[in-house]
């Protein structure tokens, strides 16, 4: 049977092995005295001195010199300590096998930090925008406006906007009224609300095997099944799989870029374009047209639409003047033809009405002709930047690398040799704080993996030049998976 003495010790030692576990004796903290710990507890000098003798082999307690008995942290906690010290962050350790969504946050957390030079934005730099000018007409609107600018605007958009978008369309075509446009917050929600009204979870839908990720998603959220069509450079969509298509399934909508498609660049034939017009009404199947780049063009003049042969409404033309103008306004339009009821009861229930600011903004712009004369210099200023960037790539980059230099938009689609893995690219140059897009964001079936997106939307400097330089090492040193 144990003594009395020999519980005592233990109970001591518990004791304060609590309170330092819970903290109420923090590390460093000196321990009373054998010689007071006696009288508080009313125990002889031997019981405290084992209590502290099992506290120390514990490694809870250190005795000092001379000085007494101190609290330190366990073995225990040390090594755990350590252990975190040593661990990489989870931040720098990229999924072994990331969705395009995880790409995506990553792509967009990786622009937002300073010091970054991001190939990754197809939109341009914000030297390239007009922005004294909008600003003139935000002033001058305020002050005919302001309370109009309170209240919700027209479902379809502003009257005074309609008819100037009306009026613009008329330089590649479009022959309506202002009662066939209909406004929305950009591009990608005309193209979202013209899904939504044309089709239900499970539907298939036609469009290109390489196509914006933005859209993917949203086909992917709209529960959509899609055939892919192959878009060639010089030749463009595969027709006869088109066809094909049409024959064997009960498609309900095709949905297709025209000018200067993102990724790719390239831009249809216009005899696909009448083609594809004339198949949409022979087959009464509606053809959602993606037009968004469709002025940022480095040619004498503006390329036709699919829009431009449509004569019964089957053919719906969706654009922005985010990507030309201003893209933190969002502001872009439809011309659902025959289908503008649909289209619009899809935005009452989404967004109900579009911002009345930007929408009084923009059609005062568009008014005092500004449209126009910033449209022929954003052109130019990017041509120019096409063509540095060119020989940037020409100079830097690996022998066997291809891309065709793009008529219009923003963006080169650049192909590396059939094995070059480009997300562990793309995680090099984040580690040299460069932005790219790789190719795999693009594809319906999670190919074009030796392919990037690298736009050349920021001006030309010295800076641009040494972060392709570096891009191109990188490319050159890359591991081949």
């Amino acid at each position: 049977m144990k003594s009395t003495q020999e519980f005592l010790y233990l109970q001591i030692a518990q004791s304060i092995e609590q309170q330092i576990v819970s903290g109420t004796l923090p590390v460093g903290h000196k321990l009373p005295s054998v010689r007071v710990l006696c009288q508080q507890q009313q125990v002889s000098p031997s019981t405290v001195f084992n209590a502290y003798y099992r506290l120390e082999t514990m490694g809870l307690i250190e005795a000092r010199p001379k000085s007494g008995y101190y609290v330190r942290q366990s073995r225990a906690v040390q090594r755990m300590q350590r252990y975190q010290e040593i661990l990489p962050s989870p931040q720098k350790l990229p999924p072994l096998n990331p969705s395009v969504s995880d790409i995506i946050d990553d792509i967009e957390q990786f622009n937002q930090l300073s010091g970054v030079t991001s190939f990754a934005p197809a939109t341009p730099a914000l030297q390239m925008l007009p922005g004294q000018k909008l600003q003139k007409s935000v002033r001058e609107v305020m002050r005919k406006y302001s309370d109009e600018c309170l209240n919700y605007a027209p479902v379809h958009g502003l009257a005074c906007l309609r008819e100037q978008i009306l009026l613009h369309g008329a330089h590649w075509g479009f022959r309506g009224s202002p009662h066939e446009v209909l406004v929305t917050a950009g591009c990608l929600e005309a193209i979202s609300l013209c899904l939504q009204a044309l089709t239900r979870p499970g539907d298939l839908i036609i469009t290109e095997t390489l196509t914006y990720f933005g859209i993917q998603q949203l086909i992917q959220n709209l529960g959509l099944k899609v055939a892919p069509v192959a878009i060639h450079p010089e030749t463009g969509l595969d027709m006869k799989h088109i066809t094909t298509l049409l024959k064997a399934h009960k498609v309900k909508a095709c949905l297709f870029t025209s000018n200067f498609h993102n990724p790719t660049a390239y831009s249809l034939p216009n005899e696909q374009k009448q083609w594809l017009a004339q198949l949409a009404a022979s087959h009464q199947i509606p053809v959602i047209e993606d037009d968004v780049y469709g002025e940022v063009y480095f040619g004498k003049q503006r390329p036709t639409t699919i829009k431009r042969y449509d004569t019964e409404g089957w053919v719906i033309y969706c654009s922005s003047f985010s990507k030309m103008l201003s893209p933190g306004y969002r502001l872009g339009y439809c011309l659902p033809g025959r289908f503008m009821q649909q289209v619009a009861r899809q935005k009452r229930i989404h967004s109900i009405a579009t911002s009345s600011l930007v929408q009084y903004t923009l059609s005062h712009f568009l008014q005092k002709g500004r449209f126009s004369y910033h449209l022929k210099k954003l052109r130019q200023t990017l041509y120019l930047n096409m063509l540095k960037y060119e020989q940037c790539i020409d100079a830097y980059f690996p022998a066997e690398t291809y891309f065709a230099p793009p008529q219009g938009g923003y963006v080169f689609w650049i192909g590396f040799a059939p094995n070059t893995n480009t997300y562990k690219l793309y995680l090099s140059a984040k580690a040299h704080h460069i932005g790219i897009v790789p190719g795999q964001l693009f594809s319906l079936g999670k190919q074009y993996k030796n392919f990037i997106r690298l736009s050349f939307a920021t001006p030309f400097d010295q800076k641009i030049e040494e972060s392709l330089k570096k891009l191109g090492k990188l490319a050159n040193n890359l591991n081949i998976s």
